[in-house]
């Protein structure tokens, strides 16, 4: 199974004339402790054609935030022609808003930018201001991002009460913040058999990320183990109806089923 990784906090996006600021940026919040993307040599690649592409790859494959210096020479560099709006504004929605931190270096607008994230304007605020609302922001993200990147390692590595101790030392909320990072903690939990402190965790991630086969499954599973038969039952069933093909869940529903008729039987031997 592959967990979700970040190999950097935030990433900034930026127009050449505005190289000064970026670098300025990276190096004050780099200062603070974030690991931040600042590729001098990827910015010449990113006039126009492939910069959307370029922060969604950013985003969801390498950094937890993108930071966008908007200026006149962004907006004109990179979003002139239409159908790059129309790219650019389906692009945008993909992402959770909250992922991108644009920071106003002028009045330029830009196109497609969803309004319901908030602006910093650099005239409004000191570079070194922005640099500290910008780590306030990612300092929790970037914390968990970092254990996180520890504690796959140690799962790779087969050291799974490693991967609790790093993980249950996060903050429980901010754990489940992380769906990657909450299930890799249920994952080493099955792994080592503490199916009993696995089973609410899952559970919680049932109720927050919605109906998801794999967690529904493991649920059973956890149900199974702890002899929390008729729970099984219920969290299979909710399996087969998310994933009908899923063999496994199939045969392990016959067997709850199977354990749910007994207890009843030696139930009712006992009324007798």
């Amino acid at each position: 199974m592959h967990h979700h990784i970040h190999d950097f906090d935030l990433a900034i996006s930026f127009a050449g004339e505005d190289r000064r600021t970026a670098y300025k940026l990276a190096l004050l919040l780099k200062e603070r402790g974030a690991v931040v993307f600042y590729d001098e040599d990827a910015q010449a690649e990113l006039l126009g054609e492939t910069l959307t592409e370029y922060l969604i790859d950013l985003y969801k494959n390498r950094a937890s935030y993108c930071v966008v210096l908007v200026s006149k020479f962004y907006v004109e560099k990179r979003w002139t022609r239409h159908e790059w709006k129309a790219a650019q504004a389906r692009a945008f929605e993909e992402i959770d808003a909250a992922y991108i931190l644009p920071i106003r270096l002028d009045d330029a607008e830009l196109p497609g930018l969803l309004p319901t994230i908030g602006y910093v304007s650099l005239p409004g605020h000191s570079l070194p201001e922005i640099a500290d609302i910008i780590h306030r922001k990612i300092t929790g993200a970037a914390s968990v991002n970092r254990r996180f990147r520890m504690a796959d390692r140690a799962y790779q590595q087969g050291d799974f009460k490693n991967v609790i101790s790093i993980l249950e030392a996060i903050n429980h909320a901010e754990l489940l913040r992380n769906y990657s990072a909450a299930r890799l903690l249920v994952d080493a939990l099955m792994a080592i058999g503490n199916d009993a402190t696995a089973l609410p965790l899952l559970c919680e991630l049932l109720n927050l990320a919605g109906e998801n086969a794999e967690n529904q499954f493991l649920a059973g599973v956890c149900c199974y183990h702890l002899s929390r038969f008729k729970e099984a039952v219920s969290h299979y069933e909710r399996t087969l109806k998310l994933a009908p093909w899923n063999l496994t869940a199939r045969e392990d529903l016959r067997r709850a089923k199977a354990h749910v008729r007994s207890a009843s039987r030696k139930v009712r031997t006992q009324i007798k």
